[in-house]
């Protein structure tokens, strides 16, 4: 997959690291806009392991010119956030592309 370099964010993970990801839709809900990112260069064990989640979910927060990117804490927001990615996704066609593999 080709990546547009203002599509990769540079996030922290839980333990300090520096980890890429590409940015692959937005949406918004409830007033706020909400990053669905996929991990870039992901391990071989990582892609072998079924319950890794390679998809993260951030709620962008209006913070001076750029903003902050934080966690979503409560489960039905994150819940309602992930079906809108899933529709927004499946409209796209991104889930045929990867059964097509």
């Amino acid at each position: 997959m080709d990546y547009s370099e203002d599509q990769v964010y540079t996030l922290i993970d839980e333990n300090g690291e520096e980890v890429e990801f590409y940015l692959v839709e937005t949406t918004k809900f409830g007033g706020c806009d909400y990053y669905l990112f996929e991990e870039m260069d992901l391990s071989e064990e990582q892609m072998e392991d079924e319950d890794y989640e390679s998809f993260l979910i951030m709620k962008h927060l209006p913070d001076d010119e750029e903003g902050i990117l934080i966690p979503i804490e409560d489960d039905n927001e994150e819940e309602a956030v992930k079906d809108i990615f899933i529709e927004l996704l499946d409209e796209e066609g991104f889930f045929d592309e990867e059964d097509e593999e």
